[in-house]
């Protein structure tokens, strides 16, 4: 075999291989909050300029984002006790309500419970000495 051929036959036998083996690619508490910004941020825009389609998305993509913290990060040296206790604590009826309010229309009422969110993000970043402010 050529060396030409060589390498893509090695590169293409590899990567035949590459599901037998399950490997996460974790990112770290940190790098997922900057993930939680970006639809935060966008969520926020979004509402504000009544794209509520658009909000439903991000609300999705950012809720979803917290449950796998919660999932993933049972401890941390960051925090007081599990994310998961902070999610069902300060997160998870904001977002409820953000949901509820993008169904109904109600861009007044998803700004409301927007705002409870972005409060409550601070609060525990408050409580866990981040020195990372959420914006409104």
């Amino acid at each position: 075999m050529t060396k030409k051929l060589w390498i893509p036959a090695v590169l293409f036998l590899a990567g035949c291989g590459a599901g037998a083996e399950s490997v996460d690619h974790l990112k770290d508490l940190n790098q997922s909050m900057m993930d939680l910004r970006i639809y935060q941020e966008n969520l926020g825009d979004h509402i504000k300029s009544k794209k509520l389609d658009d909000a439903s998305w991000l609300l999705e993509g950012m809720d979803s984002i917290m449950l796998l913290l919660a999932d993933r990060f049972p401890e941390h040296r960051r925090l007081d006790t599990s994310f998961a206790y902070y999610y069902k604590r300060e997160m998870q009826e904001p977002v409820r309500g953000i949901r509820q309010a993008i169904r109904d229309k109600d861009t007044a009422r998803a700004l409301r419970h927007y705002r409870v969110l972005v409060d409550n993000c601070n609060d525990c970043h408050i409580d866990n000495e981040v020195e990372k402010e959420v914006w409104f």
